[in-house]
């Protein structure tokens, strides 16, 4: 997306800041006048990133234009970089190439700020995984209540289903790979945005701290005995979500993922998240498959 001319909105937005400003300048107190500046700008562009009328990949405009716009100086700029960098809003590009690269907002940002908050409160992996195991049943009630499941989430995991079983003798490793996106569509399909942007938050902290292969033998990549009996909780919830009995599917969902989870056993209840180390490689859990 280009650069827009200065509109009137524009206009009276550089209107504003000088009036903003004009009571710090009558006190002799201009140095305090960059932050302010900036913050006031940078939640303009913040609003137009999150808005999506600068999307995901955008450049922003050049910084002379920038400095058009908004009436304000380099010094001022840098500083509306700084705060929209910080936010992880934008990536400023350096050198011959240089430019400010936009990016939408995702779960994995959130995931990456609630892991920090969950990290400073001490949450223990155990506490996230109980999280975890009560989010899921409640979007499969929520799939099962939809109006529109017929059309919507229930194809979708009749697919996964179909494909999951093709896949059950000749391909241990995409059949896990099938279950863990069958989870992943019935939470993204529930029908309630909310719930479905928390539990992927949720479990992306989750996944940093447990390797991708205890995950994979709790999705059902374990033994074919194992891995059958995960693909017939999976047809019969899909068969409940798909007759909209929404507590049968909460109740056998539930059942499933405390029966899956107990792949792996915790070994130490009291490992905390931990976002600023490195991942966690199996520690505090092992895989029984």
């Amino acid at each position: 997306m280009g650069f827009r001319p200065v509109g009137p909105e524009r206009t009276d937005f550089r209107i504003m800041l000088r009036v903003a400003l004009s009571d710090a300048s009558d006190r002799r107190t201009r140095p305090m006048a960059v932050p302010r500046v900036a913050e006031a700008v940078a939640g303009v562009l913040r609003s137009r990133i999150v808005n999506g009328e600068l999307a995901d990949g955008d450049l922003l405009p050049k910084q002379d234009d920038l400095m058009a716009e908004f009436g304000i100086a380099r010094a001022s700029l840098r500083e509306v970089m700084r705060i929209l960098e910080t936010e992880g809003l934008v990536t400023v590009r350096r050198g011959n190439i240089g430019g400010a690269v936009v990016h939408a907002p995702d779960a994995g940002g959130a995931a990456y700020q609630l892991g920090l908050v969950m990290q400073s409160h001490r949450v223990t992996l155990a506490d996230v995984s109980t999280a975890l195991l009560n989010l899921e049943p409640l979007c499969a009630r929520l799939a099962a209540g939809r109006d529109d499941r017929q059309q919507t989430v229930v194809p979708l995991l009749v697919a996964l289903n179909e494909r999951a079983e093709a896949s059950l003798d000749t391909s241990p490793e995409e059949f896990a790979r099938i279950l863990s996106a069958w989870h992943r569509t019935l939470v993204e399909h529930c029908g309630n945005h909310t719930m479905y942007l928390t539990l992927a938050a949720v479990d992306r902290v989750w996944s940093y701290h447990v390797p991708r292969e205890v995950d994979t033998a709790a999705a059902g990549g374990g033994p074919v005995p194992a891995a059958r009996a995960s693909l017939r909780t999976h047809l019969e919830i899909t068969r409940v979500i798909e007759s909209g009995d929404g507590a049968a599917a909460e109740q056998l969902t539930r059942w499933h993922l405390e029966e899956s989870r107990t792949a792996m056993r915790p070994v130490d209840p009291t490992i905390t998240v931990n976002l600023t180390g490195p991942p966690t490689q199996n520690l505090g859990f092992r895989s029984n498959v």
